[in-house]
């Protein structure tokens, strides 16, 4: 893939400009560069697949640790803590290793970072992954399968794709709003600032989550749930053919279920008893995730993928 033109310099006067002409001559390109080349991308996506398997082979926080960062390394760190709460076949995945099969780069410049969007050996669906710089190496930091059909993304005529200040406007809201107005469903089921979201299946699921969750208690107990800062902030956006973004936003809450009666206690869950075994009036449990979102030049944003682990609970 071609991502330089080549362009001509030429003066317009008979006049010397070797020291003072800034405009591009005979061999130089005006094209933006791209953070990596396809081929090298290529690499860094199988270098990704040989630790990640050997990683959670051995359930290796620090080798993978070595190929993943931010929120994506936060939640599968959490995960091995909690392998043993895991099916059986959930826990035969993990000695079963994977690679991505077509591959689709999405190639910006000026920037730290690239996406890809692949289908895993494991599954038919395919799946959006960030990998940004970190520590000089090329480590994933976002992965998401999207639950509907995702727009297309724009490129240049040189191949290039186009990345967007998270905090630029698309439509109604900037990228950078999608995770306290994602929030609010588990929050509020979407009385404020989550009313801005177009129908969606993710839309649907959250605010089922929110409508039962006290369900199981009976009156003994409530949960709520309120919106934390995510301890990784990063937001990567990118253009649309359409016009829009589509942007992969932190997400983060905490859940706190609290007795109702004064000498009642709560038996944590399998996975919050990871981090507090101990039964208590009040367990709070911290989610941390990653939301997929679309946001058009023209109408609602749509939530398209939201993904949480927990990462701790007290």
């Amino acid at each position: 893939m071609s991502l330089a033109v080549v362009t001509a310099g030429c003066s317009g006067s008979g006049e010397s400009t070797a020291d003072t002409d800034s405009r591009p001559k005979a061999g130089q390109s005006t094209a933006p560069k791209a953070v990596i080349t396809p081929a090298e991308a290529e690499k860094v996506v199988d270098r990704y697949e040989k630790v990640n398997n050997a990683a959670n082979a051995k359930r290796d926080a620090k080798l993978m640790a070595t190929i993943e960062g931010g929120n994506l390394l936060e939640r599968d760190t959490a995960t091995f803590e909690q392998f043993k709460t895991l099916s059986k076949e959930d826990q035969a995945g993990f000695d079963d290793g994977f690679t991505y099969t077509k591959r689709v780069f999405h190639i910006p410049a000026g920037t730290s970072w690239f996406a890809m969007s692949a289908v895993p050996s494991y599954s038919k669906d395919p799946q959006l992954v960030i990998f940004d710089r970190s520590d000089g190496a090329w480590k994933m930091t976002a992965s998401v399968f999207p639950d509907e059909k995702t727009p297309q993304i724009a490129t240049s005529s040189g191949g290039l794709a186009t990345a967007v200040d998270p905090d630029t406007r698309s439509g109604q809201l900037a990228p950078s709003d999608m995770t306290h107005a994602y929030e609010d469903i588990f929050e509020s089921g979407g009385k404020n600032a989550g009313r801005v979201f177009a129908a969606s299946s993710t839309l649907t699921e959250a605010k089922r989550i929110y409508k039962e969750r006290n369900d199981k208690l009976g009156s003994r107990a409530r949960v709520a749930f309120f919106e934390t800062k995510p301890a990784h902030t990063q937001t990567y956006a990118l253009k649309t053919k359409d016009g829009g973004v589509l942007t992969i936003a932190p997400l983060s809450h905490k859940k706190e279920t609290l007795v109702t009666n004064s000498g009642l206690e709560i038996r944590p869950s399998s996975v919050e008893a990871i981090y507090n075994s101990r039964r208590r009036p009040i367990v709070v449990t911290d989610f941390h995730g990653q939301g997929l979102f679309n946001l058009p030049a023209n109408g609602k944003p749509k939530a398209l993928a939201g993904v949480y682990t927990v990462i701790d609970s007290r």
